[in-house]
């Protein structure tokens, strides 16, 4: 017996080895190896991302080349117009020097009206996430009434046949059946196809909600990248120079001539602010699908190497049972042999 036992254990642990280099072995390879294979749908994705941000750089570079023209084409009319009141000046003619209001204050208004616009936007927003949550709640608690209303039913129906079941045993003729089978029978079959009902109406509505929720929370945040790109370039221009200047009188912000004359760089500047939003949107979306597609490869490799720990654990663990449970047993076969 005890040779015998000794051989289940030798067998035991050459099969259980071999069930290891030829089992387990191989799937550490085939996880290493579906790290390194191509997946092309991630590459095509990670392409896409590429071409997206280096879309987004021209188009970064292009807006801010079109500024630097505009703040060119001003800088060259101001000088214009300071050769000018120079001129007017050694000709004994000077330019009004309380003309306007002071560009810090008008520089300041803007400001303030960014903002507000600004918290317009997030307010609206806001609402949006309001509406989504009341939907959600108000979805949440039919739920929560038509399943109650099912549970009810199902307790009436059972209700409803211990009673057709005391009515049909006793002698009784006083014993009746409160309720309707078959009305009950007929809620109840209604009563799953109203709660689909309000499932997909519902679920279609906060789908509808959460998306445009989603779309108004991007365009939010790129309407402050521009607002405070605006901000910032209003403040650089308090710093600049020919602050002074500004401050003293506002002939670039009156004067007909001016307006026309930079009414095509302004056009051009949102133009191409337009562009990058759109390009800054599209390569938020690539990221999107790119880290998505990432989770899914990532999430696909770790549930094999779970999956795998997982069979290890259960491998080892029965191995060391049966070795410990045979060698045991030889053991005490030896000891009963002496």
């Amino acid at each position: 017996m005890r040779y015998l036992l000794l051989i289940l254990l030798l067998a035991g642990g050459y099969y259980g080895w071999d069930y290891y280099q030829t089992g387990l072995a191989p799937q550490h390879e085939a996880i290493k190896a579906m790290e390194q294979e191509p997946y092309p749908e991630l590459d095509a994705a990670r392409e896409r991302f590429d071409e997206a941000a280096e879309l987004h750089e021209q188009q970064a570079a292009r807006l801010q080349a079109a500024i630097q023209r505009k703040e060119e084409a001003i800088r060259k009319y101001w000088d214009a117009q300071m050769e000018k009141a120079d001129q007017s000046a050694a000709g004994q003619k000077t330019l009004p020097a309380d003309k306007g209001k002071p560009n810090a204050r008008s520089v300041e208004s803007r400001i303030a009206r960014l903002l507000e616009q600004y918290d317009q936007r997030s307010a609206d927003v806001e609402e949006l996430k309001s509406k989504l949550d009341t939907t959600r709640q108000q979805l949440a608690s039919a739920r929560d009434r038509l399943q109650e209303q099912i549970r009810q039913v199902e307790t009436r129906l059972d209700i409803n046949r211990i009673q057709r079941a005391e009515a049909s045993n006793t002698k009784s003729r006083d014993f009746k059946v409160t309720e309707n089978r078959a009305d009950l029978l007929k809620l109840q079959a209604s009563l799953p196809q109203e709660l689909d009902r309000v499932n997909r109406k519902g679920e279609a509505l906060v789908r509808e909600q959460t998306a445009a929720y989603e779309k108004a929370k991007r365009e939010l945040t790129l309407f402050q990248n521009k607002v405070d790109r605006q901000i910032a370039s209003l403040r650089d221009s308090m710093n600049s120079p020919l602050a002074e200047e500004y401050d003293e009188t506002e002939i670039l912000s009156e004067d007909p001539q001016f307006r026309t004359l930079i009414a095509p760089y302004d056009q051009a500047v949102s133009h191409e602010e337009t562009l990058a939003m759109r390009t800054e949107a599209d390569v938020e979306e690539q990221a999107k699908v790119l880290h998505g597609l990432q989770r899914v490869r990532d999430g696909k490799i770790e549930g094999e190497r779970s999956r795998l720990k997982q069979e290890e654990e259960i491998f080892f663990t029965a191995a060391a049972v049966i070795g410990v449970v045979l060698l045991i047993s030889i053991l005490l076969s030896f000891s009963k042999r002496r």
